[in-house]
């Protein structure tokens, strides 16, 4: 493993510590953001029949593949969510074997793209 999978390169991590101590940067607005883009993708992935809990935060969702497609596995269902939907996750596998049930979703999109996104899911589930 390279540095460059554990952490982000230092001078753009020392620049992100400079720009989250602004006093014009609004966090809770940037919080609000990312809890609106969970609370939409979470809704549609529960209507897919994914299992889930919806965090309080953060920039990720784990969601646990529904029942009729837990068989296949994260990396041969993350494949077929890429492929047929063109959503792209990360399988549960490549963390560790034991979450090989899961796939990890971005919330770096907006809402729009979340819904898109779930649209897309629907079709091919």
């Amino acid at each position: 493993k390279s540095y460059l999978d554990f952490g982000a390169f230092q001078p753009l991590q020392i620049a992100c510590a400079f720009s989250l101590n602004r006093d014009d940067l609004n966090l809770d607005e940037v919080r609000a953001t990312y809890q609106s883009r969970s609370s939409v993708l979470s809704a549609g992935l529960l209507e897919l029949g994914f299992e889930l809990k919806q965090p309080p935060g953060g920039m990720l969702l784990w969601a646990r593949i529904p029942k009729a497609h837990r068989g296949r596995g994260s990396i041969a269902f993350s494949h077929h969510l890429l492929e047929e939907a063109h959503v792209a996750t990360s399988p549960g596998a490549g963390f560790d074997p034991l979450t090989d049930d899961t796939l990890r979703f971005s919330l770096g999109e907006s809402e729009a793209r979340m819904r898109k996104a779930v649209q897309q899911m629907k079709r091919c589930l």
